[in-house]
């Protein structure tokens, strides 16, 4: 079965952003379900500013272009549950400082 996964620049809980996936529903409609897997606070990144890259082990890579420690945005790794039903763990793998760039 398909899945695409995606971030929204705002929204998600506190409105920074989210990271998504979407899986079509067995109907003849067409439908999706959207599942919600990581929001950001601020502190954890804020804004994304592309979608994310995904490994061979299913986590999932990307950007923000705000917050993370000097809020100048950060590089994320989500990975997926252990288990069915679980839920995604999210690192922060790197706060841009401004002397090393921003996004």
């Amino acid at each position: 079965m398909a899945k695409l996964f995606g971030t929204t620049g705002n929204l998600g809980s506190v409105g920074d952003g989210s990271v998504f996936s979407l899986v079509p529903t067995a109907s003849s409609r067409g439908d999706w379900t959207e599942t919600v897997l990581d929001s950001f606070q601020g502190s954890n990144g804020a804004d994304p500013v592309a979608g994310v890259t995904i490994d061979q082990d299913g986590a999932l890579y990307g950007t923000t272009s705000s917050g993370g420690a000097w809020d100048l945005g950060t590089v994320f790794k989500i990975a997926p549950p252990d288990s069915a039903g679980g839920s995604w763990t999210e690192t922060i793998l790197y706060s841009f400082k401004g002397s090393d760039g921003s996004v």
